[in-house]
């Protein structure tokens, strides 16, 4: 890895962690700020991350195309974080697709098995 690559890498975990103080706050118009600004600048086809972030403030407001936009996005630019097909299942499940919903937590589930580092949340419906 680069010099470059590692500060660029520093820049984009400093962006998200201002925009998780703006969630914890309850600022979500900020946080989707910092959020796009990484996404811009940082957001290449190796960041799977940000995308994920993304949704999440999305599925909070209630925007469920946009959220997702991202969780599918996160899941074509990396698939193996079980935190997208998570997301994705919450967004279908409140479309009304609860087969796709189902078939999303079960390949989140497998995700988490294969790779434990790469989820944060356990697979229940979270208070959005």
């Amino acid at each position: 890895m680069s010099d470059t690559d590692t500060k660029r890498d520093r820049l984009l975990i400093d962006l998200w962690a201002k925009s998780g103080e703006a969630v914890e706050t309850e600022d979500l118009e900020k946080a989707e700020k910092i959020l796009l600004e990484a996404f811009e600048v940082y957001g290449d086809e190796r960041d799977a991350i940000t995308p994920i972030y993304l949704a999440d403030i999305y599925l909070m407001r209630r925007e469920l195309n946009k959220a997702q936009n991202y969780y599918e996005l996160s899941i074509r630019r990396l698939n193996i974080y079980p935190d997208a097909w998570y997301g994705l299942a919450l967004v279908q499940e409140r479309k009304g697709k609860s087969r796709d919903a189902f078939k999303s937590k079960k390949r989140g589930k497998e995700l988490l098995l294969l790779f434990p580092e790469c989820g944060e949340r356990p697979f229940e419906q979270p208070k959005v």
